[in-house]
């Protein structure tokens, strides 16, 4: 036991006020013996508290009761209660464990309010021992802003029966309250727990913590969000913890398991220890195809690949998507509290199984789970069919004998991720190559696992992939003919949340608009707007309409108002090919809509429950061809209706939303038939696939013709997701107009590149955006004589 001392300075000023005029105030302890010398003397007039000994060395025991690797830094008390837990930032010096009893030597030091000791040797007496228990607060005694806080700052706390009143307060950090006032909880330390507001908590404890102006409790694992800590765990294999199930059986419960580690795995977010681990796999097996033999481990801890562990830690599921709300897509994971010591390498290690999956979407889930954290392996080449992004590309295996994966074919859910263990970098010792839909790679082994829902193979660093060939870039960009005279062409393209002041962005939407002959009409998505509604004209807009001006292509626009991402869409016209344009905006309600669409326009205030059905109202423009049209044929007069439909997020709430807005927009359709208007185009980026409800909501029970209807098969896309080749941009005509069509075709300058390779280079055209432009070119006069040659190709080159 400690011996008892003498009150520390400041506790003697908060119980009986400053000294008399003229006394001398707090100072360092001249010895220095105990933490609670450095914590306690703190300067009262300072807004963090800050401690006295700043600078001081000192050589201070303790036991350690927190790591923290990720920083790298360790928390160590000499006793439980106020004052008596120091902060320690380890840097180059090898850190020691939970129970170390140690000698830290150091300097004192506030770094931005927080009472730290930078850390020069430690020296361990004795492991294993138990450390000081934790001191029980309440959550306002250690709440930013309270006085009282100070005292626990570095020290072991506890605050029992709380409830989380915000889930996420950004960063990781999130909120409690035991009825007194809310505290924050903080991620520094290695733990899976994912807060969901309302939730109510026996117990949180961890090391009181001062960051970033304010003070938050550091969890160290998930055992302290339990009341008894963790307890014992129960010994399982890994094929037990999968289950034959899309969810493990055991999530939540806390497992011994043992097996070979096949494969290391840097996340997409590298730093944050939910992404960051291993895979380990039994080298036996259960022998049933259904039950996967591997498993995903976090760890701070980087193990040799080929060692053989044993893992203590808690079961879950998880998906970038939902987090541990995953059902399906998710990664079954172990949260490790500890690791056995590795043992040696097994004879031979573990073979790889080789990627077969089947086509059928209910098999390919279940592959996907049956195989999750083994080796798997592409015995010879793969194509690729998704260019290389995030480090990653999407390929198929070889001996299929196609280069690309359209949607709905029978190649459709063989195609798989490849990626190094490191993000975004390092095969080979460099970066990943920027491969173009079409290049070939080989050596695809590792384990299997799922990111973003989708299945990824992670080559390891003693095996990366390779290039074999690299597809080059085309000799040509796309074109699309000018449309003069009697003709004139329309083209909807998504630019990708261009903002203003991206200047490449515009020069390269400038460039793809030239090479596609000024289209008289043109639709555009995700662009940084201002509302018109408003009067305002935004920065961006105008300046793609003075480069287009620069090439001789000059526009008059309308836009919609933004969604919360400030992202419109805008529609824009030549202004010597229409006249009497005018334009209007349609918006409907539905208790589908996006709640949050009410911050940016109250349309559904007066409907309770329900919300606006668009986030982007689209744009409805009635104007006239200014053309001179032969005997018995008159110029078109057009009305074009520019969307982007709710994205496919969501789940069945979205696709409800879309088909809604395809039916509000179908009967705008049908209102303008009614009255006598023959001609409509509705275009853009509806977000659906041609034999989706949304689409046959337009086209089977709605009144328009798809267009990609005249596009051959094997062009028949205009944008690529997880390697899938697939439509989600469209133009629908009525019949009067579709009778005026001469050619339709997307136009390829971004889906099958790199966006990082080429986004960023204005010297191209290249990966302006994730999506192609789709140009139409119809008769500018009703009755006129078609002659369309090279029709489904797309080919002007005839005309």
């Amino acid at each position: 036991m400690r011996s008892t001392r003498v009150l520390p300075t400041i506790a003697i000023i908060l119980l009986f006020g400053f000294p008399a005029l003229g006394l001398a105030g707090p100072t360092c302890p001249l010895t220095i013996d105990e933490i609670s010398d450095v914590q306690a003397s703190v300067d009262v007039l300072s807004p963090t508290g800050a401690s006295l000994c700043d600078g001081e060395s000192v050589a201070l025991d303790g036991i350690v009761y927190a790591v923290f690797p990720d920083v790298p830094a360790f928390a160590f008390a000499d006793d439980s209660g106020p004052w008596n837990g120091l902060y320690a930032f380890s840097g180059a010096v090898p850190l020691p464990e939970v129970g170390d009893d140690v000698t830290v030597s150091g300097t004192i030091d506030e770094f931005f309010g927080v009472t730290e000791v930078v850390v020069s040797g430690t020296v361990v007496h004795t492991s294993g021992n138990t450390p000081y228990s934790p001191t029980s607060v309440s959550t306002l005694t250690i709440a930013t802003g309270q006085t009282t806080a100070e005292a626990y700052e570095g020290v072991f706390v506890e605050v029992a029966a709380v409830e989380i009143t915000d889930a996420d307060l950004g960063f990781g950090e999130f909120a409690v309250d035991d009825g007194s006032g809310a505290t924050r909880v903080d991620d520094l330390g290695p733990y899976c727990y994912r807060a969901a507001e309302g939730v109510v908590l026996d117990v949180v404890r961890g090391m009181l913590h001062y960051s970033f102006d304010n003070f938050k409790i550091e969890p160290r694992t998930d055992c302290d969000f339990l009341t008894g800590g963790c307890g014992a765990a129960t010994m399982q294999s890994i094929s037990a913890i999968q289950g034959t199930g899309f969810v493990s059986p055991m999530a939540g419960q806390l497992v011994e398991t043992s097996g070979e580690v096949v494969g290391l795995f840097e996340g997409n977010y590298p730093g944050f220890q939910f992404f960051d681990g291993f895979f380990l796999q039994d080298p036996v097996g259960d022998g049933q195809a259904a039950t996967s033999d591997g498993v995903f481990v976090i760890s701070d801890t980087v193990p040799t690949v080929g060692d053989l562990l044993s893992v203590t830690g808690f079961v879950s599921e998880f998906g970038e998507f939902d987090g541990t709300n995953c059902t399906d897509g998710c990664v079954t994971m172990i949260c490790s509290i500890e690791l056995g010591l590795p043992g040696p390498r097994t004879a031979g290690g573990i073979t790889p199984g080789t990627w077969s999956p089947p086509s059928d979407a209910d098999g390919l889930y279940e592959y996907h789970e049956s195989k999750e954290g083994m080796l798997m392996t592409i015995p010879g080449s793969a194509n690729v069919v998704g260019p290389t992004n995030f480090g990653a590309v999407f390929v198929v295996d070889d001996a299929l004998g196609v280069d690309r994966v359209l949607r709905a074919s029978p190649e459709q859910g063989k195609q798989v991720g490849v990626r190094n263990w490191e993000a975004l970098g390092d095969i080979g010792g460099s970066d990943p190559d920027d491969l173009i839909v079409g290049s070939v790679i080989e050596s695809v082994t590792g384990p299997l696992t799922v990111s973003f829902g989708d299945p990824l193979i992670i080559t390891q660093a003693s095996g990366p992939w390779s290039t074999v060939s690299s597809e080059p870039l085309p000799a040509s960009t796309p074109a699309w003919s000018a449309a003069e005279g009697e003709r004139f062409s329309v083209a909807t393209l998504n630019v990708h949340n261009l903002d203003a002041g991206d200047t490449t962005g515009v020069a390269k939407l400038v460039e793809t608009v030239t090479a596609m002959g000024c289209p008289a009409f043109l639709a555009l998505q995700e662009v940084d707007t201002i509302s018109t509604i408003s009067g305002d004209e935004d920065e961006v807009v105008s300046a793609i309409l003075s480069g287009l001006a620069g090439e001789g292509c000059d526009y008059s626009f309308t836009s919609t108002h933004p969604d919360r991402g400030d992202h419109g869409v805008v529609a824009l016209w030549l202004t010597d090919r229409f006249t009497g344009a005018t334009a209007s905006n349609l918006q409907g309600c539905s208790v589908n809509g996006s709640p949050s669409s009410i911050d940016y326009d109250d349309f559904c205030d007066a409907f309770p429950g329900e919300f606006p059905l668009f986030s982007r109202r689209p744009i409805v423009v009635e104007a006239t061809l200014d053309t001179t049209c032969g005997t018995g044929s008159s110029p078109l007069e057009v009305t074009f209706i520019v969307n982007h439909f709710k994205s496919q997020l969501g789940g069945a709430p979205s696709d409800q939303r879309r088909l809604e807005q395809a039916q509000l927009v179908a009967s705008t359709v049908d209102g303008l038939l009614a009255g006598g208007t023959d001609h409509v185009l509705v275009l853009g980026d509806l977000n659906d696939f041609e034999d989706s409800p949304t689409l046959l909501a337009l086209t089977d029970t709605g009144p328009l013709d798809n267009l990609w209807s005249e596009v051959a098969e094997a062009d028949r896309y205009s944008y690529i997701f997880s390697g899938v080749s697939q439509v989600l941009d469209h133009q629908l005509a009525t019949p009067e107009l579709g009778n005026e069509l001469l050619a339709v075709a997307p136009l390829h300058f971004n889906a099958d590149y790199p966006s990082f390779a080429y986004g960023s280079d204005a010297g191209t055209p290249w990966a302006l955006s994730d999506h192609d432009p789709v140009a139409a070119t119809f008769s500018a006069c009703a009755g006129a004589l078609i002659f369309a040659d090279g029709f489904e190709s797309g080919d002007t080159t005839a005309w």
